[in-house]
């Protein structure tokens, strides 16, 4: 029964979310909370911050604590008397050496700075694969949404053929249409059932990708709510492209790992060059033996000897490694900042593009609108006509075609307008979450 009830809370939250409406924001939380991808973001932290740890702890000595045990066999010299014997005897010794280093060219210093700025690279890559799992999410739910309007309007265009139907099967019972009238709107019908079964289609596949997205399982189901009036746009200012790429710049995560980067490689830089310049250290040990006599702690005690000094280590020649490397380091300066320069170039790129799709979006937009009305109008009037027998069955259709192809166009410019609206939003906030 336990494990019933442990079962239960921990899959109730997810059944809660497959039950509930969800808009975008809930959407994109969910995945974010379920993303099996982000996990690896969050254990690269982890790593991270380990190196760091670890490059801190090379300030710290070097000790270590050795003992041996043995006998020897045949001519060997006798810790006792100092002298050659030829006797067999046991020997031990124990001893504590630490190596404290004090100047190593700076190079623990710079190792130390270089796993902080990996540290928070890593807190950034983890950003930016939020960000973008969050583009993913938002773009899927929007191709869900018009998938599920098309489905709707394909919906809609079968209904509209069956009442054309049914009123050619009343005006061929009082000769007022043709039998040939009465098969061409049969063939439209089943024309349109074979569209409205492939739309169908179209929209479990927009489904299966959002909920692989949100780590669904196909059991699981997903209601979307929407929130889009189709009729109006919501209120939005189209900013400057200089405005908005500066405000990018600051919290867009891909110019930050770009910035790092370039910091890293200079530490990286700094790291190689410390190896030309020499290394001071502290040394100290202590130990003692004891031979042919059974182990005590007054034996070690009377035979200790200490050892206390300081050295320094200055590297003359290692073949061409030192300067191969140290090279190649200032050439990686070099491309993490050409790297720099293209993630800013992108970036400026994309933001122009962003604002220029808002500016042409709502006289895309308006046309769009005013083609529905016109089109509407002159679906109503075909209707009236084709019911007078002023039109034929092609007309009519035609004209139901156009007006269901006008509603389309308005359905995908609406929601693209949609999009670009989150798209500007994500490059001013750095997040497509909105409050």
């Amino acid at each position: 029964m336990k494990h019933i009830q442990l079962f239960v809370c921990l899959f109730l939250p997810v059944a809660l979310y497959a039950q509930t409406p969800m808009k975008l924001n809930d959407c994109i939380r969910l995945a974010w909370r379920q993303y099996p991808g982000l996990k690896n973001g969050e254990i690269r932290i982890q790593e991270a911050h380990a190196d760091y740890v670890s490059s801190i702890g090379d300030f710290l000595p070097r000790i270590t604590l050795k003992g041996e045990v043995g006998k020897r066999y045949g001519r060997s010299i006798n810790p006792a008397t100092n002298g050659y014997v030829n006797k067999d005897f046991e020997e031990g010794t124990i001893g504590l050496d630490m190596t404290f280093s004090l100047f190593e060219g700076f190079s623990r210093i710079n190792k130390v700075r270089f796993q902080k700025i990996n540290k928070e690279c890593s807190e950034w890559k983890l950003k930016e694969e939020r960000n973008e799992l969050a583009y993913q999410v938002t773009e899927a739910y929007y191709k869900l949404l018009l998938e599920e309007k098309l489905l709707d309007l394909s919906r809609e265009q079968s209904r509209l053929s069956e009442r054309y139907l049914k009123q050619t099967e009343a005006f061929v019972e009082i000769g007022l249409k043709s039998v040939s009238d009465l098969q061409e709107v049969k063939a439209r019908r089943d024309g349109d059932a074979f569209r409205y079964s492939s739309r169908k289609n179209g929209y479990q596949m927009a489904l299966l990708q959002l909920k692989q997205l949100m780590n669904f399982t196909p059991a699981d189901t997903l209601i979307m709510q929407d929130e889009i009036n189709e009729e109006e746009l919501p209120v939005y200012s189209v900013p400057q492209v200089d405005t908005l790429y500066s405000q990018s710049a600051i919290v867009q995560p891909s110019l930050k790992i770009a910035g790092l980067s370039v910091r890293a490689a200079r530490k990286r830089y700094a790291m190689e060059k410390g190896k030309f310049l020499p290394s001071v250290f502290f040394c100290f040990s202590a130990g003692s033996n004891y031979c042919n006599t059974t182990f005590s702690s007054r034996q070690l005690r009377d035979n200790i000897g200490k050892y206390i000094g300081i050295g320094i280590s200055f590297p003359l020649l290692s073949g061409l490694e030192r300067v191969t490397a140290l090279r190649k380091q200032n050439l990686n300066i070099d491309r993490m900042q050409n790297e720099e320069d293209l993630q800013k170039q992108k970036l400026y790129a994309n933001v122009e593009q962003t604002v220029l799709s808002l500016q042409a979006g709502n006289e895309e937009y308006q046309q769009a609108l005013q083609q529905v009305r016109a089109e509407s109008f002159v679906l109503r009037e075909s209707e009236r006509k084709w019911e007078e027998g002023l039109i034929s069955v092609f007309q009519l259709m035609e004209a139901r075609n156009r007006y269901i192809s006008a509603k389309a166009e308005l359905t995908r410019v609406r929601l693209q307008m949609e999009m670009t609206i989150k798209l500007e939003h994500y490059y001013r906030t750095g997040t497509f979450l909105q409050e």
